[in-house]
């Protein structure tokens, strides 16, 4: 019923646009076929992105044979790893791991999602999980939020995500059994002592590329209305409200 009515008032604007087409009708036809195609190629590129993220993530096999220091030094600290994956562990991390010396002691991959309701209560907001061994140091947090939702600073933000961190390591070692408490709680102090280091937001500044054997439209799309489009557009560290003292980005490029 509720696409029938708005059928149907649409279908009434676009008639009234054509009879006025000659009288100046073909502006806001223009105007949205404009808005439709930028859309269109932006949905198109972000699509080809995902895919080429869900294909090339790090496997859990290469992840355990790296070791508990993931083949590089480990340094005092907590890095936050943005990804828009929700499962797996996304293709930039291995890009992190080939172009930096050292990556922090702990880890924690974030996601974060907004969901078509008002609200989420704060005790759901955060979904978390372990990535590989206890010895890694992994984590997977998702971030839910609802569309009246206010984002707050990277400061609160870092306070609420070690409490709940804290919250599942020890929801996690009271399913574990009694003997696990101990290893709970050093694990909890080892984040803590991490955290207190400092805390370091690390980006992947990704670069569309079409690939060779592309036709001629998708190369115009892909790398040059697409990179005009995402070059204008605010970026994410904005967005997520990141101090620029805290970030680090590692350039990587998608070819789709």
């Amino acid at each position: 019923m509720f696409v029938l009515v708005v059928f149907s008032f649409e279908l009434l604007y676009f008639s009234s646009v054509l009879y006025k087409f000659s009288e100046g009708g073909y502006l806001p036809l223009t105007l949205a076929a404009l808005l439709f195609f930028v859309m269109y190629v932006w949905h198109y590129v972000q699509s080809k992105r995902h895919a080429f993220e869900v294909e090339h993530k790090v496997s859990t096999e290469y992840l355990n044979g790296l070791g508990s220091n993931l083949g590089v030094a480990r340094v005092p600290g907590v890095g936050l790893l943005y990804t828009e994956l929700t499962q797996g562990i996304p293709a930039i991390f291995r890009h992190f791991l080939t172009n930096l010396p050292a990556v922090h002691s702990v880890l924690v991959f974030v996601s974060v999602k907004y969901f078509p309701v008002s609200n989420v209560p704060a005790e759901e907001r955060f979904l978390l999980r372990r990535v590989g061994p206890e010895d890694h140091r992994m984590y997977r947090c998702i971030v839910r939020y609802g569309y009246r939702d206010r984002r707050v600073g990277n400061e609160v933000f870092e306070c609420l995500l070690m409490g709940q961190l804290k919250s599942f390591i020890r929801a996690e070692a009271m399913e574990g059994g009694c003997g696990e408490e101990e290893d709970a709680e050093e694990e909890i102090r080892f984040l803590e002592r991490s955290c207190a280091a400092g805390v370091v937001y690390l980006l992947g500044h990704s670069e569309v590329r079409a690939s060779k054997n592309s036709n001629f439209m998708k190369k115009v799309v892909v790398d040059y209305v697409y990179d005009f489009l995402r070059r204008n557009f605010r970026q994410g560290f904005v967005d997520l409200q990141i101090p620029n003292e805290n970030l680090m980005q590692v350039g990587m490029n998608y070819t789709v």
